[in-house]
């Protein structure tokens, strides 16, 4: 299991369409399932693979198949266009993204969408919970910047200030939950929170730059003329 977890988590970035994204996507949290069940025995280890297993909500896989494939063929529609953003309507754009932050931002673990990841952490042996906190939540990112910036083209600057609110919420949350925890696991699960807080302000700001670069300029004023002669 954790060979297929390392491949799959692998795979995942290099998925060019809707059909193997979920799939690799799919094989990654299967994985990391059967891993927090090591040690099943224990009653807290049951309850927490159950809480990984069910953590996926439904945006993240609806999210990409709103985006409408290039020729009509679904499992494209995840290559990068820059025309299939702008012929979206505006709603339909928005519901994507907002789908898109609900799904991938439960996967990286921004709050509130984080109460998987300080049950998952203590269940996990240590090897699995350091490749969960630093490389599997970080898929969630990736797949935020994919369809955002990748598919989408950016929107308005609202997409950056919810991701920028979530991602500060997330980073001083998850810094004051820390403080609080006397199990080092769970310590570590919120520090891994606070973290993808900071990296979700980094992915705000992008959002907001991309939205300022897309708003039209105004005129130039024209330059006055001299009455002298």
């Amino acid at each position: 299991m954790l060979n297929l977890f390392l491949l799959s988590m692998s795979l995942v970035p290099l998925a060019d369409g809707t059909l193997t994204f979920l799939l690799f996507w799919e094989g990654m949290s299967l994985a990391s399932y059967f891993l927090v069940m090591t040690e099943a025995d224990r009653p807290e280890v049951s309850e927490a693979a159950a809480v990984v297993s069910r953590h996926d909500p439904a945006g993240l896989r609806l999210s990409p198949r709103c985006v409408p494939a290039p020729a009509g063929r679904w499992p494209d529609n995840l290559r990068p266009s820059p025309r299939r953003g702008a012929v979206l309507p505006a709603g339909t754009r928005d519901l994507v993204f907002v789908l898109a932050v609900i799904g991938f931002g439960a996967k990286a673990g921004l709050i509130p969408l984080h109460v998987w990841l300080p049950r998952a952490h203590p269940a996990a042996p240590s090897h699995v919970s350091a490749l969960m906190s630093g490389a599997m939540i970080k898929m969630g990112v990736y797949g935020l910047l994919r369809i955002g910036l990748d598919v989408l083209g950016g929107g308005p600057a609202w997409w950056g200030a919810l991701v920028i609110g979530l991602g500060a919420l997330s980073a001083v949350l998850g810094v004051l939950y820390a403080l609080t925890e006397d199990d080092l696991k769970r310590l570590l699960a919120y520090s891994s929170v606070e973290n993808v807080g900071v990296i979700a302000l980094g992915v705000g700001a992008a959002f907001s730059s991309r939205a300022s670069r897309c708003l039209p300029r105004p005129p130039s004023p024209s330059p006055r003329r001299s009455s002298m002669p």
